[in-house]
Order: C-alpha cells, then structure tokens, then sequence
C-alpha cells in the first residue's frame, strides 16, 4: 500500500503508475476530479487487480451520503466550507480574490458551483468536497455543488456544512446525512 497525503499532482503524475505495483491511498481527492486521471485509475485498478482508497477526511456522515446514492434516493448535495483567508492556498481567479478577502472584515464568498471546478482551483483545501462528491457517486464532482467562503473572522478553526436532498417519503429507506464520531475509508474501485 502506497499513501499519499502530499498534493493531487502526485497522484497525477505517478498514480497509474504506483497502481501497477501496489494499491493506492489517496490523500489528496480533488486529483480524482480530473475525469481523465479517474478513468485511467479505474483502469489500472481493474488490469493490475489493485484497490484504490480515499479517506472521507473532514467529510463526516459520508457513509450515509453514500448509502443515499446507492439506494437512489441522493437527489442533491451541498458542501460549504468557510475558513479564514490566509488558510487557503488557490490558485487562478480565486487567489486574487483571496487577497481581497484577506483585507475584509467580512465574509467573502469565493466560488458557489461544480466542485469539479473548485478542485483544479483550490486542490490543498477542498479534498473534503472531493470525497463528498465521490460519496455522493450519483451526482459526482459535477452535480455536487461546493461553497467555498472566507471569512477572516475564523482564525484557529473552519466550518464545514453538508446540506443534502433526497427524495423519498418513505422514513424506512430515507436516510439523513447523519455524524459518526470515527472517520471512515472505502475502496471506492
């Protein structure tokens, strides 16, 4: 078993190949947002007989999320995350407008989408999002929807909110998007 915890190039560069050798844990989810990368890993876990894992992190309740999906009944997901500005490492657009939440004494919301876009964007800070979107595996990276928000007034700690639709009546197969007090890991090939 190969652990990764550095940055999601490494699983960019070096995942198909560490698969070939030995199975994989993926720190750094948000490399799996890259559709390309995730179907070549799909790939190399099926020709080598390999698994692939990833940790649900700070993404609590995934468990249910993920039994939700299964069942058919996961109809939306919404993951917002709010930290303080100089605790994010972005890049493109969303850098500049970290620097100008750095000089607010407010809230700035810094992308409200996909988290498939957020991932390429902010991939140190928002592997949380990308388990829930892999949790989440009947929506995806595409139709779960990530907030990412800074608010310089969470200075030691952030806030995670998960927010879930399912569409179901009946309270037998309806499952809320529930707290476990021990973080899981799933083979998700």
């Amino acid at each position: 078993l190969v652990i990764e915890v550095a940055h999601a190039s490494i699983i960019a560069n070096f995942g198909v190949l560490i698969l070939k050798y030995a199975d994989l844990f993926v720190g750094s989810p948000t490399a799996l947002a890259d559709n390309v990368l995730y179907e070549a890993l799909k790939k190399s876990v099926n020709d080598y007989n390999r698994r692939l894992f990833v940790p649900c992190g700070a993404f609590w309740g995934s468990n249910d999320v993920q039994k939700m999906a299964n069942l058919g009944t996961l109809k939306g997901l919404t993951i917002t995350m709010i930290r303080h500005p100089s605790s994010l490492r972005l890049e493109g657009p969303l850098k500049e407008l970290s620097e100008k939440a750095k000089l607010s004494d407010s809230a700035v919301v810094l992308y409200d989408g996909p988290v498939r876009a957020l991932c390429s964007l902010a991939p140190s800070n928002v592997n949380t999002m990308a388990a829930a979107a892999l949790a989440a595996h009947t929506l995806g990276f595409d139709l779960t929807r990530a907030k990412l928000i800074s608010d310089p007034r969470f200075a030691t700690y952030y806030i995670i909110f998960v927010s879930s639709v399912h569409g179901t009546d009946n309270c037998a197969t309806s499952l809320p998007v529930g707290v476990r007090k021990s973080k899981e890991m799933h083979a998700i090939f």
